[in-house]
């Protein structure tokens, strides 16, 4: 016997893709939107419901940054830069510094560095 499902996912995704990624709703917090407001039904758990956020692949991730991160592959000048600053065994805060600093790149961060 097939047991029956007891949430319907397909139903709340849109739903959950505004909350988590228009309005920033953490998972944990997510529970009162997402029951019937009768009380006959129960909220998922958080962790259910990151699970299907990773499963439907909602990310939180800027598209300026996303496109600013291929721009600094795509530059072979800062490429090699970074490789002969890494040569020199330099930690990455010292080749960040010099990046933003000394080098004419003053918008990279940690993360784009990485």
């Amino acid at each position: 016997m097939v047991r029956p499902l007891k949430y319907d996912w397909e139903s709340k995704k849109s739903l959950i893709r505004n909350l988590y990624l228009d309005r920033n709703i953490r998972p944990e917090e997510m529970g009162p939107f997402l029951t019937d407001g009768h009380g006959t039904q129960q909220a998922p758990s958080a962790r259910m419901i990151k699970y299907y956020i990773n499963r439907w692949g909602f990310r939180k991730e800027d598209q300026q940054a996303k496109q600013s991160k291929a721009v600094y592959r795509d530059d072979p000048h800062l490429v090699e830069l970074v490789r002969s600053l890494w040569k020199q065994n330099l930690s990455q805060d010292k080749i960040l510094r010099a990046l933003n600093e000394f080098e004419g790149y003053p918008n990279i961060t940690d993360r784009q560095l990485k």
